[in-house]
């Protein structure tokens, strides 16, 4: 009988090996992992398309920058599995990795106290004008720009997806005085109450978006229109939730402000602080990364005794 060939694997990180501690590392040692680093990127896809030549399994983050589509997964080669360095899953085609019986291993949680801190450091960016006040410390925005804000106490926050992110932002704002509402699909045993997203929307002095992105905008235009013109929206999920009018409607004064985990006006008007974005970084800090490192690590050696 032959012996079983030696499984390839290519673990693809921002520093390649040096993303690792010297612990995690000792664990993927015995499985002869090849590591390609990403210093610029996106990382070009014929590049990746070429390295993934014979492997049979790949460890990658959504720092490549675009997609794995049903183009990237019918370009005939050997994958097994893919072990991603991610929660979300909308930047891949399952179906396509279905169709190609390629497994998938991702993330459960790793990340939701930090999103969670996140979003309540966008909340007071707002109410406290953390950002104007920086700014006009600097000279950067009329000295007669207002640093007037209002408290969170007292306030109704509504958080339209109540999972581990959404229970956790609601445990934040209840220390802050807060009056918490959520809307999901789905109705969780919370001493919270579970309302409609118009009851959100009409109701909330706070709106917070912490649920998944499933090809549709969750606030629309006109559902913007139903909030109170002192609301505040904070995405810290996906910026496609919202509709891509946010800009026109912020100018319109339909709503107070809008915070957002990413970036789509790169020219905005500093000078009135109602648009704030802090470009994807909600997930970054040293606990979250330590925590999912750990977590691929496993992922990755699950993936590849599973195949051997």
């Amino acid at each position: 009988m032959k012996p079983l060939k030696p499984l390839k694997s290519l673990i693809i990180s921002a520093k390649g090996e040096a993303s690792f501690s010297e612990e995690q590392l000792t664990k993927l040692r015995p499985y002869n992992c090849q590591f390609h680093n990403i210093i610029h990127y996106p990382l070009e896809k014929k590049s990746l398309i070429h390295a993934l030549d014979g492997v049979d399994v790949v460890a990658l983050t959504p720092r490549i920058g675009y997609k794995l589509d049903d183009d990237f997964f019918n370009q005939g080669h050997h994958l097994k599995a893919v072990v991603v360095f991610s929660t979300g899953l909308d930047w891949i085609d399952i179906d396509a990795m279905k169709t190609q019986n390629i497994q998938l291993y991702y993330l459960k949680e790793y990340c939701s106290t930090t999103v969670a801190e996140h979003c309540l450091g966008l909340m007071l960016n707002f109410s406290r004008k953390l950002y104007l006040s920086h700014l006009k410390s600097m000279g950067k925005v009329s000295k007669d720009t207002s640093l007037k804000g209002i408290n969170l106490c007292g306030k109704t926050l509504g958080i339209i997806g109540y999972g581990r992110i959404g229970k956790k932002i609601a445990m934040l704002a209840t220390a802050f005085g807060m009056t918490i509402i959520y809307n999901d699909p789905v109705e969780i045993v919370t001493t919270q109450k579970r309302v409609s997203l118009n009851v959100i929307l009409e109701e909330s002095d706070m709106i917070c978006l912490a649920c998944p992105y499933e090809n549709k905008v969750v606030v629309t235009s006109d559902h913007i229109k139903r909030c109170k013109t002192t609301a505040y929206i904070i995405n810290i999920s996906r910026k496609q939730l919202v509709t891509d009018r946010i800009n026109e409607l912020l100018d319109a004064g339909e709503i107070a402000g809008y915070a957002i985990d990413d970036m789509i006006n790169p020219n905005q008007n500093l000078e009135n602080g109602v648009l704030f974005q802090t470009y994807h970084t909600a997930w970054y800090s040293t606990e979250s990364l330590e925590n999912g490192l750990n977590q691929w690590v496993e992922n990755i050696e699950l993936a590849l005794n599973g195949l051997s």
